[in-house]
């Protein structure tokens, strides 16, 4: 169930961004966190906080089940979208 919601997650992600770049000179970005922790584990929280970084970028830092963060502008281009769980221990790359 993880694996099949963190591709569902990156593929809405990486469509939003691709459809955005036909219609105009930026691409604006709306990133929702659908992933409820209890479909991973019924020990994670509920909230389930990710960090979803585009590029390298860290764009959400935190986002936790059922918020959403955007409109964030982007350039019209290809770009490596991915979610990962946040490291307390690191900071997350500088956001654009």
């Amino acid at each position: 169930m993880k694996l099949r919601s963190s591709v569902v997650l990156l593929a809405t992600l990486c469509l939003a961004l691709g459809a955005s770049s036909f219609a105009a000179d930026n691409a604006y970005l709306y990133i929702v966190q659908g992933i409820p922790g209890y479909d991973v584990s019924k020990n994670l929280n509920p909230g389930y906080p990710v960090d979803v970084l585009i590029d390298g970028d860290c764009l959400a830092r935190g986002l936790t089940f059922g918020n959403t963060d955007g409109p964030i502008s982007l350039p019209p281009e290809p770009m490596m979208c991915r979610s990962a769980k946040p490291i307390r221990l690191r900071p997350a790359p500088t956001q654009r």
